[in-house]
């Protein structure tokens, strides 16, 4: 991915301020972005809800955090264009992200693996109600959660370097080796912002539409999520969340790129490079009278 010139002011900024411009960023390009968050977003909605309903909210959950790290292709793609071009073409990310979705969905698997294996051996567990066995398991998924954040935390931009700069599954992970070791503190700070941003739009969709149905609307509300483990509210939350997040983890690549290979000189290079040819373009006519 090279540097043209940046519609987004690129300079090296504190995580806070990526998150914050992100939303921004979100709010100035809503009217681009809310049909492909129905077209995208609701069938995915809507097939972890049957599977809520089918297989219970645990199966629910693994279906949503599986399709929402796939759903969030197209939007990184989408935004990264954004950023660099307004005439950006939804059109043209959805085909650009069905080419790198081999690569993509090598890399989520690579990411989710320990969790995943961690978790199918906690739920095991349970099932067999062996207290001894619940314990070792228990104790098994903290040791692979520390491991899990930390690879996590190691290969965060993984996705971005997969969809934008194109190498390949294995060359993606050493690229977002590369970026994240640059720049440690950032990368976990990403995931663990991304988590939070996640939890809290989960909560807040699940207490705010509670609140809406039952004392505006006078509707009874679906069961709660403490009470059953999911509900049909905090999915909504948490497919909503996945433009934003998106987005956010695009920025914050873009802010380490900028850091590590100041990505902020090099788009005004390439802005004074432009300028120079239009000028260049528009002088011509007058040199050959």
């Amino acid at each position: 991915m090279t540097a043209p010139a940046a519609h987004v002011v690129l300079r090296d900024r504190a995580l806070v301020d990526v998150f914050d411009l992100a939303v921004r960023f979100v709010a100035a390009h809503a009217a681009r972005l809310w049909r492909p968050m129905l077209a995208l977003l609701a069938p995915g909605f809507a097939l972890c809800w049957l599977v809520g309903v089918s297989h219970g909210w645990i199966a629910a959950w693994i279906a949503a955090l599986a399709l929402g790290m796939v759903a969030q292709a197209p939007f990184t793609l989408f935004a990264s264009r954004l950023v660099f071009d307004d005439r950006a073409s939804l059109s043209g990310a959805l085909r650009d992200s069905v080419r790198a979705a081999s690569a993509l969905v090598v890399v989520r698997a690579a990411q989710a693996a320990l969790p995943a294996s961690a978790a199918l051996l906690l739920a095991l567990a349970v099932g067999s109600e062996n207290k001894a066995a619940i314990a070792l398991a228990a104790l098994f998924c903290v040791l692979i959660g520390l491991v899990s954040l930390w690879l996590g935390a190691l290969f965060v931009f993984a996705p971005e370097a997969a969809m934008l700069e194109r190498g390949g599954a294995t060359a993606s992970l050493r690229r977002a080796r590369a970026l994240s070791g640059s720049s440690p503190s950032d990368a976990l700070l990403t995931l663990v912002a991304i988590a939070l941003v996640v939890a809290s739009m989960v909560l807040v969709a699940e207490y705010a539409g509670r609140s809406l149905l039952e004392d505006l609307l006078q509707v009874d509300a679906p069961p709660a999520l403490i009470e059953v483990g999911g509900s049909p509210l905090a999915l909504a939350g948490f497919w909503l969340s996945v433009p934003y997040v998106a987005v956010a983890r695009l920025l914050a690549y873009l802010n380490v790129r900028t850091r590590v290979e100041a990505w902020d000189v090099q788009t005004r290079f390439f802005a004074l490079a432009a300028r120079a040819q239009d000028a260049e373009t528009l002088l011509a006519p007058r040199r050959a009278s």
